[in-house]
């Protein structure tokens, strides 16, 4: 790649500021982008965390009910051996 074109599309990419010579609806959608793109980041993560964190304790909870049943079983199992 040339340096030239380099430049230019660092040029592009680069964040918009006020001293440049852009128009006033250039620079409020991109201000209004990348709150937009802020707002739905901070959603997704928490709604990511929130989802985790209620999957833990879904778990947590069928994990506890699991273990209850199977130690009832179990000693089911030794009780009848003893009346035998």
């Amino acid at each position: 790649m040339s340096v030239n074109f380099c430049a230019r599309l660092f040029a592009k990419l680069s964040p918009i500021t006020a001293t440049q010579n852009s128009s006033l609806a250039r620079r409020t959608l991109y201000n209004m982008t990348l709150r937009v793109t802020a707002v739905v980041v901070s959603v997704a993560v928490y709604g990511y965390f929130y989802m985790m964190s209620n999957l833990e304790a879904q778990t947590k909870q069928q994990l506890e009910k699991y273990i209850v049943e199977r130690g009832e079983h179990e000693s089911s199992v030794f009780c009848w051996l003893e009346i035998i």
